[in-house]
């Protein structure tokens, strides 16, 4: 039953903190070249950062005030208020550093399915995300499961980093449920 929460859990969190574009290959092979400098590259840098597990980058790419606003489904699965539907950046980075840390999860793989924007904000600009997301939980002794999530579009507002005026961060996402939305879990991926 933990094992099923857990999953449930990181399925909504991978379709949450997922914002990626295909990675752009630099030169050197199997590196990516990706960085901050635009709110563009700040989406390949993030996807590759969770792509990798890595924590400390994808700390990086959000802001100290940064919040995630769940769908009320989301938020009401994870037992967050109805007033209060998000989620900080500790609280983000928790729930994120458990999931790269946990060895059963073996996979994980982004696709932007479509992108719009940038419109501008307040204090920075905004996309439309449209992601797919396929992760693949392996328990020892047991048959990986390929979970492929199709669920929510995400609203992106990206801030020039106040500590780095030439980079930028993530201020604030927002789930927007998809009319067509869907969890598909597929064994033996």
């Amino acid at each position: 039953m933990r094992k099923r929460v857990w999953v449930t859990m990181a399925t909504i969190l991978i379709l949450s903190m997922v914002i990626s574009c295909s990675v752009d290959k630099g030169t050197n092979p199997g590196e990516p070249d990706t960085d901050r400098t635009t709110p563009e590259r700040l989406i390949d840098f993030f996807a590759d950062a969770y792509e990798r597990k890595d924590i400390e980058k994808y700390g990086e790419s959000l802001d100290d005030g940064y919040l995630f606003v769940f769908t009320p489904q989301d938020a009401d699965s994870l037992g967050l208020p109805p007033d209060e539907p998000w989620w900080g950046k500790t609280e983000d980075l928790a729930s994120t550093t458990k999931m790269f840390e946990d060895s059963d999860v073996s996979d994980v793989q982004m696709e932007i399915l479509g992108k719009e924007g940038p419109w501008p904000t307040e204090d920075g600009v905004e996309f439309r995300i449209d992601p797919s997301i396929k992760v693949t939980i392996e328990p020892a002794g047991e048959e990986p499961t390929t979970y492929w999530v199709y669920q929510s579009y995400l609203y992106a507002e990206i801030i020039v980093d106040p500590y780095d005026g030439d980079l930028w961060v993530f201020k604030r996402i927002t789930e927007e449920p998809k009319p067509t939305a869907m969890t598909v879990a597929l064994r033996g991926e």
